[in-house]
């Protein structure tokens, strides 16, 4: 019997699920904070070829985090709950899509998105190790974003966004907001 080579550590990372699942979480969070200053704060940020960076950027995103799947071996979703809940995703997108189609409604192109990351999160799974780091990718990148725009509109780098009084009284009114004058 020969005796098994230790993986190294480019076996590893092309194995693992973490690369690509990173790249889209990073990616589509970039984009969303990019479309929030675009649309709430006027700051310049390009709209290419009528796009906004919600759309241009989720879909680079999702082709980088496409390039680096390909790069992992296959393994399907092997555990029941996963197939159910990324099987429930897919319908729900069916039945978003189904309703947007009876009721006319306009819709980005990041629908388009939401089946190719299905199908690659089904085709190539995260095991349990690699879920886990990506959801401590997405904690610590959506607390560091956080942090960085309240200490941004602290020091007058990006200009806190303005809400009307009448809807900061419908809040007061019909929400539970204790700490909403604290945290600005």
């Amino acid at each position: 019997m020969a005796p098994s080579t230790p993986p190294t550590a480019g076996s590893r990372l092309r194995a693992s699920t973490v690369p690509y699942l990173a790249t889209l979480i990073i990616g589509i969070t970039l984009a969303t904070y990019l479309q929030y200053l675009l649309q709430y704060l006027d700051y310049g940020i390009p709209v290419i070829k009528g796009q906004p960076p919600l759309i241009w950027g989720s879909g680079l995103a999702v082709g980088l985090a496409l390039v680096l799947w390909l790069l992992i071996p296959w393994q399907p979703a092997r555990g029941r709950w996963l197939q159910a809940f990324l099987t429930a995703l897919a319908l729900a997108w069916l039945i978003r899509f189904g309703l947007l189609y009876v009721h006319h409604d306009q819709y980005n192109y990041t629908t388009w998105l939401y089946p190719v990351v299905i199908a690659m999160v089904w085709l190539k799974a995260p095991n349990l190790r690699d879920a886990r780091a990506a959801m401590l990718i997405l904690g610590w990148t959506g607390s560091v974003l956080l942090i960085w725009t309240r200490l941004s509109e602290l020091i007058g780098v990006v200009p806190m966004p303005t809400v009307s009084e009448g809807l900061l009284q419908f809040e007061l009114q019909q929400y539970w907001l204790p700490l909403s004058g604290w945290l600005g």
